[in-house]
């Protein structure tokens, strides 16, 4: 563990180069080993943007796919290391449930059918709740048709994350609705929290980001999810954000109904 610990401190400071050499013929063995083909993968993601720096549209799809935050690695091993001692039993589900999600984040595609994008959500949320406890709560209401759609990877993931990350600053409790469902020609995902909200001046500010073709700014994850539904779907889709000051944040993104056969290709 504090292998990993320190070679996910090291690729917060930007070393690309961070690996770990694990041999213990056991889960950490696997777990350790699904970090490097990550890392791997990132590298590679990287150097193909570099390549493809003349096609601009192509270069930042890639770009924005490829963005990763290793707090959250940093949290869930911080966990893992007091659930070996307490309860073994809740370890071992740890390092199974964030094996799934490392192999998952690896695999190179754009678009994917939303029930694997589901399970890596469930799995997610479920490592924060085993950190958490009973102060985070969240319930997932998805319909079958959006289930077997297919959307961008990852697509929600970032906006569970700053809900998690900003929601706690004021309260002690969160709770957490994700719903999907199809309306006509589109899929309609809303996140809701009961967080800490934001104010209106914010709120004005997160929108003219998102309306920017390039961002400086700390909301990362928004942005992304927003530029990548432009790029490839055009302006008609995207994010957009409800919000009152103590109350929560209502995250609402809106992406075409590809259903399952026509999403391969898109």
């Amino acid at each position: 563990i504090d292998k990993l610990l320190t070679a996910i401190k090291d690729l917060q400071y930007g070393n690309m180069g961070s690996y770990v050499n694990i041999n213990t013929n056991d889960e950490f063995e696997i777990l350790g080993n699904q970090y490097n083909i990550m890392l791997d993968k990132l590298n590679e993601l990287i150097k193909r943007n570099q390549e493809l720096s003349d096609i601009r549209r192509i270069n930042e799809i890639k770009k924005l796919e490829a963005q990763f935050n290793p707090h959250f690695l940093f949290n869930v091993l911080e966990t893992l290391k007091y659930s070996i001692i307490i309860n073994p039993e809740e370890a071992q589900d740890i390092i199974m449930s964030l094996s799934r999600i490392l192999r998952y984040s690896i695999r190179d595609e754009e678009n994917i059918i939303f029930k694997k994008d589901l399970a890596y959500i469930q799995d997610y949320l479920k490592l924060h709740k085993i950190r958490f406890k009973d102060n985070l709560n969240y319930n997932i209401n998805i319909s079958d048709e959006v289930k077997n759609s297919y959307v961008p990877k990852l697509l929600l993931q970032p906006i569970i994350e700053n809900s998690i990350k900003y929601g706690y600053k004021e309260k002690d409790n969160l709770n957490i609705e994700i719903v999907g469902e199809r309306v006509g020609k589109d899929i309609i995902f809303k996140i809701e929290d009961n967080g800490s909200g934001m104010m209106e001046e914010e709120i004005r500010c997160i929108e003219d980001i998102l309306q920017s073709e390039e961002n400086l700014s700390k909301h990362i994850g928004l942005y992304n999810i927003h530029r990548r539904l432009n790029l490839l779907y055009g302006e008609n889709y995207g994010v957009k954000i409800n919000s009152v000051y103590g109350r929560g944040t209502t995250v609402i993104i809106k992406t075409p109904y590809l259903p399952y056969g026509r999403g391969e290709n898109v």
